[in-house]
């Protein structure tokens, strides 16, 4: 149930960011056409993204150390387990170590995917969270519009407002 909330609370998330994206890349004029606004820096240029990058990629890469050292403990666990069908006389206790290393290392396996989604996550809203953050920064709270207040949310939900470089 907890997981279902926050693939919800994600969804949102990302549809909400969406439509700010939407909303605030065009500009209307007085003749009522619609006319896209250049982007200050291409997209993925700014520090806060290259940040959000680096946090994604830090992440994956551990999830990857721990994975192998995983196998390893595995491959040390079976080795034991082998050498004790054929000699009966062992320490115990480093079978034991093997096992309580190898619970630990599919525990924090287990963390690493909600991590990795809500990094990616990061990275794909960065420069929508940034351009909000230097939009509304010098507001007050009542001059916010009830979009800027639900974008303000969503960025804060991921933990992008205020951006982190």
């Amino acid at each position: 149930m907890p997981r279902l909330r926050t693939q919800a609370l994600a969804v949102l998330v990302i549809s909400t960011v969406a439509g700010l994206l939407s909303c605030t890349g065009t500009k209307s004029q007085p003749n009522s056409k619609v006319v896209a606004e250049k982007p200050e820096a291409p997209v993925g240029e700014s520090p806060e993204h290259a940040f959000a990058v680096h946090r994604y990629e830090a992440r994956v890469a551990a999830l990857a150390k721990l994975t192998k050292e995983l196998a390893k403990t595995e491959a040390d666990s079976a080795a034991f387990e082998k050498s004790l069908q054929d000699d009966g006389e062992h320490d115990y206790s480093a079978g034991t170590w093997l096992l309580i290393q190898e619970k630990g290392y599919r525990d924090s396996i287990r963390s690493f995917p909600a991590a990795i989604s809500t990094a990616k996550q990061q990275v794909d809203v960065a420069d929508v969270c940034l351009k909000l953050y230097r939009s509304t920064i010098d507001k007050k709270t009542s001059d916010l519009t009830t979009r800027e207040s639900e974008g303000i949310s969503a960025c804060r939900s991921l933990n992008s407002y205020p951006p982190e470089k």
